[in-house]
């Protein structure tokens, strides 16, 4: 069986949801490919599938290694940035996140993300050192009675976890946190191979719906 057949047959896996066969086939035919396009799309697809299983770290591998062939992989570069965040490496992802403005500098959706990583590194605490003085100490205080603490509600997690910062435009960044998992477009119209969708609404448009499309390069039986 070829590499072509290989993807095809993945591709069927990843829309039934069997992410794991899905992964284990690209993964066979990323090791027959020769053609760098073939090679950037089966990691981006095994991204995909890492993303579906929740491996957030692999995932971010994957899109390593994307970025390896092609340094200025928008897809890439922005899904690596969202596992980053899942993974609370912000610094990180601020660093993808200013590479993405290096080739669009004027994109809004970029700017805001900036912002809201810039926000949230600087309200992220530095952890604290250990408490080393000695008990004979003028300055050492007994150990205070601890009073109970209330159980605080779930932290938002990924995106929904950074705070905006003052004039922010609005941008509903929880939808980040379903990456990967919008894979199957809400427009039935068409079966569509595994890919990365954005969803954004537009302050002061309630009619208006931005959608950022990634581009994964996906194969299909036309390539040679």
């Amino acid at each position: 069986m070829n590499s072509i057949s290989k993807t095809e047959r993945a591709h069927q896996k990843y829309r039934a949801g069997q992410y794991a066969e899905a992964l284990q086939l690209y993964t066979e035919a990323l090791s027959a490919a020769t053609q760098l396009n073939h090679q950037i799309a089966l990691h981006s697809n095994r991204a995909a599938c890492h993303l579906k299983l929740h491996q957030y770290k692999l995932a971010a591998e994957e899109c390593s290694a994307v970025l390896e062939l092609d340094a200025k992989h928008a897809g890439a570069l922005m899904l690596r940035a969202q596992t980053l965040v899942a993974m609370k490496d912000y610094h990180s992802a601020l660093f993808d996140v200013n590479r993405l403005l290096e080739t669009n500098p004027n994109s809004e959706v970029y700017r805001n993300l900036r912002e809201r990583l810039r926000t949230q590194i600087a309200l992220t605490p530095i952890p604290e050192a250990d408490d080393e003085t000695p008990p004979d100490s003028p300055t050492h205080q007994p150990m205070q009675r601890k009073l109970p603490v209330l159980a605080a509600p779930p932290k938002p997690q990924g995106w929904a976890a950074i705070p905006k910062p003052k004039g922010h435009s609005g941008v509903d960044y929880s939808k980040f946190a379903n990456l990967g998992d919008d894979i199957s477009s809400d427009e039935e119209e068409e079966d569509e191979q595994p890919q990365y969708r954005y969803r954004l609404g537009k302050v002061g448009l309630s009619n208006f719906r931005t959608v950022i499309q990634i581009e994964v390069l996906l194969l299909t039986s036309h390539i040679p």
